[in-house]
């Protein structure tokens, strides 16, 4: 009886200190990056009256009706309707906006190992023809970004891709012992396939409207002529926390010489996207 009661008494104090705490995250979340966290539904309001899943707790019961929530774009600071309008962009821009002397400043990421958030902010920056846009990774974590504009259809880097190579190559892994094995295909003519990780990926690349292949170094200052197929930043990560991807950028700055639109994607998180405008 007596054991029967502890775990009953453990299960309700558990219960209870999950309901709190996930309370509380939340409401943290929210006055960091929704706008109205502290106020309305975050630490007050619903957050901690009875309704914690409800609007504060999961932060997505009152989204469009003016309190902070997190989508597509970026964080929505109390937007309604259609994201796509030059109203919401116009908010969102300027919630986030670092733009002086002719350079735009765009975040790849945001937030801690508890809730990193991969989007672009802002995700869109719009900017007059001789500026400059510098992206950078302020992840409190090594997690790695791209900023990667894909101008051929048929020039999108895979982070991972096929090669083959005889099949009498060994491979040793680095450092002796540790637990890694290169993933082989046995084929057959003498050759094998393996998956490794792209260097276009990885590495700062362009390709010029030629065709021609070059490998950048990093942290990449690049003029951008408009009519290149393929233009990479290769891994950003935050700055002193690249010591295990060795060659990675911290930024990458972009000149723009010509007008027009430019979108770019992370090969890391393909469903971050953003768009350069130049007027």
């Amino acid at each position: 009886m007596i054991s029967r009661n502890v775990l009953i008494v453990a299960a309700t104090v558990a219960a209870s200190l999950t309901l709190v705490l996930g309370t509380v995250f939340a409401g943290t979340i929210a006055a960091q990056y929704g706008g109205n966290g502290n106020s309305g539904n975050g630490n007050s309001g619903n957050g901690n009256s009875g309704n914690g899943n409800s609007a504060g707790g999961n932060m997505t019961g009152q989204s469009n009706s003016g309190n902070g929530n997190m989508n597509n774009g970026g964080m929505n600071s109390g937007s309604s309707g259609d994201q796509s309008t030059p109203a919401y962009l116009f908010k969102l821009n300027k919630k986030y906006m670092d733009y002086n002397g002719g350079i735009f400043k765009v975040k790849a990421g945001v937030g801690n190992e508890v809730a990193p958030l991969t989007q672009f902010f802002p995700r869109i920056a719009q900017i007059n023809v001789g500026e400059s846009v510098v992206w950078y990774n302020p992840t409190r974590v090594g997690e790695p970004h791209t900023v990667s504009f894909v101008m051929a259809n048929n020039e999108f880097a895979p982070l991972f891709a096929p090669y083959g190579v005889a099949n009498s190559t060994q491979f040793m892994t680095l450092p002796p012992g540790s637990n890694s094995e290169p993933q082989i295909v046995p084929g057959t003519n003498g050759t094998n396939t393996i998956v490794a990780l792209n260097a276009r990926g990885y590495d700062p690349f362009v390709i010029g409207s030629n065709g021609t292949v070059s490998m950048k170094a990093p942290n990449l200052n690049y003029t951008m002529q408009g009519d290149e197929k393929f233009v990479s930043s290769g891994f950003l990560l935050p700055q002193g926390l690249g010591q295990e991807f060795p060659g990675s950028s911290s930024t990458f700055a972009v000149k723009f010489i010509k007008a027009g639109e430019y979108d770019y994607v992370c090969l890391v998180h393909p469903w971050m996207t953003g768009k350069v405008i130049v007027r």
